[in-house]
């Protein structure tokens, strides 16, 4: 089996400015994602997908050192992530990976046993994906605000039960997704249709867009890396 780590970090993050570089307890925040792939050993190819001069410096700072850049096309507020993972595979077509794993910039706290732990689960069982996913409680309670400022329940209350009683809902949040590549450039997804979840603790899985959530990833650094708290 050939297996290659896709880190997507672009610049241009307009919600977290620099959110995939930003600086997190003396190192980049992609940082981690690219050392615990490698930790993993399970990577024939980790590549870090960027446009950024100042991310490639930072890469080369620390050793990185890779004949990949992203095509700037590819790094627009309206890039797909889907099409930023086809240009990597394309450019190493001739490897012929049999898996991919999109490896986000932003889950530091995820690690290399999580990696193994999720691979082992995709190679043992007839799937052809694995998504990261935390525990997600509140589903009937979400409401959509519509354009008069009224509420309603984005699920009738009255039918949740009905249709999900007696499942468990998660969350994707973003730390990482394993998927066969002859799935991923079939159906153009990075959540193959045929996909099992590795569901992770809270902790390991805050999803990175505000400055509250780099608040609480912090937090849970100190506490569960760190054991500062």
């Amino acid at each position: 089996m050939k297996n290659i780590a896709i880190i997507p970090a672009r610049a241009g993050s307009k919600r977290l400015p620099k959110k995939n570089y930003e600086l997190f307890f003396g190192k980049p925040l992609f940082l981690y994602s690219y050392e615990h792939a490698i930790k993993s050993k399970l990577f024939d190819k980790v590549i870090v997908s960027t446009e950024s001069n100042e991310i490639i410096n930072l890469m080369q700072e620390y050793g990185i050192d890779q004949d990949y850049v992203r095509p700037e096309y590819l790094a627009q507020d309206n890039s797909s992530l889907i099409d930023v993972c086809i240009d990597v595979l394309k450019f190493y077509e001739n490897k012929n990976f049999n898996n991919m794993c999109l490896l986000w910039a932003t889950s530091p706290i995820a690690d290399e046993n999580d990696l193994i732990m999720s691979y082992n689960k995709l190679i043992n069982n007839n799937i052809d994906g694995v998504v990261a996913c935390t525990d997600y409680t509140h589903t009937c309670d979400l409401v959509v605000e519509e354009s008069d400022n009224k509420i309603k329940p984005l699920i009738p209350y009255k039918n949740f039960r009905q249709l999900y009683d007696g499942k468990k809902i998660l969350f994707d949040c973003g730390a990482f997704s394993w998927i066969k590549t002859k799935n991923f450039l079939e159906e153009r997804n990075w959540v193959a249709h045929n996909s099992m979840s590795y569901v992770l603790p809270h902790y390991k899985g805050i999803d990175l867009d505000t400055k509250e959530d780099l608040e609480l990833l912090s937090f849970y650094f100190k506490k569960y890396v760190l054991n500062k708290i």
